[in-house]
């Protein structure tokens, strides 16, 4: 029997599954979602557009790490990046400066042009400057987005 979660069938934190892309929709909010199937046949929903650029195809295995349970029994699951990988250490451009008292906000940019915003204290503030490429450690992902760590 599929589509259940019992004691010895249950997707854990921290891990990678396979789930299979089942179809795409457009759901009440107007928004357009991913629909995977996890290994016990249950159903998870994922807004799409934070994924574009993951080249996801209907019917074709997706690898996803649960990265947390709710009180009300929902995982949430994010699929691996096909570039970022959590723990390893990236080159990104840093878009834009933002000096605040003691800190600084720096506007990043990935590989897939999204913008990353980063806090970081006022230290080496001359060494940083638009346009120019900083190394980052990837901490997570979230919807598609790397949380980063900054190495200078």
């Amino acid at each position: 029997m599929t589509g259940y979660y019992s004691k010895d069938k249950l997707l854990e934190v921290g891990q990678n599954y396979p789930f299979l892309y089942v179809k795409a929709a457009v759901l009440e909010d107007g928004k357009q979602y991913i629909i995977l199937e996890d290994v016990y046949g249950m159903r998870h929903f994922l807004e799409s557009q934070p994924y574009s650029g993951y080249k996801l195809e209907q019917n074709s295995k997706v690898i996803c790490t649960v990265q947390k349970k709710n009180c009300t029994g929902r995982f949430y699951i994010e699929p691996l990046h096909p570039v970022y990988k959590p723990g390893e250490i990236y080159s990104f451009i840093i878009d834009s400066i933002l000096k605040e008292d003691e800190s600084l906000q720096l506007t990043l940019i990935d590989c897939f042009k999204n913008k990353i915003i980063l806090e970081v204290d006022n230290h080496n503030v001359d060494s940083l400057k638009p346009g120019i490429e900083i190394k980052a450690l990837v901490k997570e992902l979230k919807k598609g987005i790397p949380q980063l760590i900054l190495k200078y």
